[in-house]
């Protein structure tokens, strides 16, 4: 049985990421992520927060 770690709370729309959501979360699956948790808690973050969720499947976007 494989163990895959849940990261609650990252935000991964935030500029650091930008450019490097592939790599980024290739090293997360090394790491033994599985799912990210990316939280929006202002409006005009909502659209990008749901796009990167809806293009890379390990993204779960948290709107509110």
């Amino acid at each position: 049985m494989i163990c895959r770690f849940i990261d609650t709370h990252c935000h991964f729309d935030f500029p650091p990421f930008s450019g490097d959501e592939e790599a980024s979360l290739q090293r997360a699956a090394q790491a033994g992520v599985g799912k990210i948790i990316v939280p929006a808690t202002e409006a005009e973050n909502f659209a990008r927060v749901q796009a990167l969720a809806e293009k890379y499947q390990p993204l779960y976007a948290a709107l509110g």
